[in-house]
């Protein structure tokens, strides 16, 4: 089965990645995102890329909303998760559907603006 997960430029939904890997208990992006490890990566993507945090991590509030996290971030994510769900990743990001995944993205974070 297709991994289905958004993918908006450099932005993944890590709200996808936690449903596709079956919402494992204590592990939930938010659970993730208090890790020093994710704040240490946080920093260092904030640092090399010249860019605000809301670009590496951006947290949609309400029904519609969900979590979003730079490629290289998400990639931690998954790999938090397990190893499987790492390597499944890295085949969407870097396989040809990844624009299609993009599109896919984009249409709904614009809707949900």
């Amino acid at each position: 089965m297709p991994l289905n997960v958004r993918v908006d430029n450099n932005m993944v939904s890590l709200n996808d990645i936690y449903d596709a890997a079956g919402r494992p208990d204590y592990k939930s992006p938010a659970q993730f995102y208090r890790l020093p490890s994710c704040q240490d990566l946080i920093q260092s993507l904030v640092n090399t890329t010249n860019v605000g945090k809301s670009h590496i991590w951006d947290g949609i509030r309400g029904n519609s909303g969900g979590t979003w996290a730079h490629k290289t971030l998400a990639m931690e994510y998954a790999r938090y998760l397990s190893n499987d769900m790492a390597v499944k990743l890295d085949r969407l990001i870097g396989s040809g559907s990844k624009s299609i995944m993009s599109l896919v993205g984009k249409m709904n974070r614009i809707k949900n603006s």
